[in-house]
């Protein structure tokens, strides 16, 4: 223990404390080689499924937060039932137009 205070800096001491208590609680119940993988597994875990959360959360203008996933229009090539198939987008301020024209926000 004292070669860890010398050679692990007090801040990474500081952050690190939750979790080597709650392993050093589970010890006696799993045993000291299990309860130093768990020590190693439960952050990254942790950091997996947040980053996870992170990137699915959904994008709104309306909003600052998340990531948005554009998606094109479905291809039409000949012998399609609706071959010259017409874009919905007809005017130039329809692409890329995210739900503006279709907001609550901010309507007077």
């Amino acid at each position: 223990m004292e070669l860890r205070k010398e050679l692990i800096n007090p801040i990474r001491r500081f952050y690190q404390k939750p979790l080597d208590v709650v392993c050093d609680g589970l010890v006696p119940y799993v045993g000291d080689f299990k309860a130093a993988v768990l020590r190693r597994l439960i952050p990254k875990i942790l950091m997996s499924v947040a980053l996870v959360v992170r990137c699915l959360w959904s994008k709104d203008w309306t909003r600052n937060s998340g990531w948005t996933i554009q998606t094109s229009h479905q291809r039409s090539v000949p012998g399609d039932f609706d071959y010259p198939r017409v874009s919905e987008k007809v005017q130039p301020q329809d692409y890329f137009d995210r739900d503006f024209k279709t907001r609550n926000v901010f309507r007077n």
